[in-house]
């Protein structure tokens, strides 16, 4: 640095580092090892093959992702092909509903359709010609925890079904269940009584364990 002129703190400070770890080396117990230099090669090789090792992952990986995303596009073409997704991803109806229920909703909603419609044409308060808003309102979210349940299963069972709140669980199951029972006595009203049987059976098959304790604390 002196022969040179150089008088930059930064460079002197870079050259008093340099010798400082010029003079570890050559202290260093490996440094006047006769296979040094057979030592450093080992070491090298050791670092290129983790590199490869690395590498060699990496591609893997890739490959993986490559196979599980056409893997994804062939299961999603099969769920297109069967209607239970849009073609835009949507998940249908379908797809949300065990398939015998599926007709069940279906059924219920052209009804209503039919219903409302005629009401708006007779001019009946508060029902919109905009019929299918109405008819949308006829979600299936709660069929298949009541379908369950009305076919024994356990409430635990009926939580894993739905995100709706057990609280509301409860109160739609108990709703529902009064609603049999008056649709009930107004068919036998009618002289339907076959079909009010069929409503009597619901009814008591929905009537039961924790939904319809005394107590929900018992």
């Amino acid at each position: 640095m002196t022969d040179l002129k150089i008088d930059d703190k930064a460079v002197r400070k870079a050259a008093n580092k340099l010798e400082s770890v010029e003079s570890a080396l050559r202290s260093h117990p490996l440094a006047s090892h006769p296979d040094l230099r057979s030592r450093l090669a080992l070491v090298q090789q050791r670092q290129e093959l983790e590199e490869a090792m690395q590498a060699s992952k990496r591609e893997a990986k890739a490959a993986a992702g490559l196979i599980l995303r056409e893997e994804l596009r062939a299961r999603q073409r099969v769920l297109r092909r069967l209607g239970y997704v849009t073609p835009e991803g949507v998940v249908t109806l379908k797809g949300r509903l065990p398939e015998d229920l599926v007709p069940c909703l279906a059924a219920v909603r052209d009804a209503a359709k039919r219903v409302t419609k005629v009401a708006a044409e007779c001019k009946m308060p508060d029902m919109s010609s905009d019929y299918e808003e109405y008819v949308a309102s006829f979600r299936p979210d709660i069929m298949e925890p009541v379908t369950a349940w009305v076919r024994g299963a356990r409430f635990a069972e009926l939580s894993k079904m739905t995100e709706i709140f057990e609280g509301s669980l409860v109160r739609a199951v108990r709703r529902l269940e009064e609603l049999l029972r008056q649709l009930k006595e107004a068919l036998e009203g009618v002289g339907e009584t076959l079909l009010a049987a069929r409503f009597e059976e619901a009814s008591n098959r929905m009537r039961r364990d924790i939904i319809f304790a005394a107590s929900l604390y018992l």
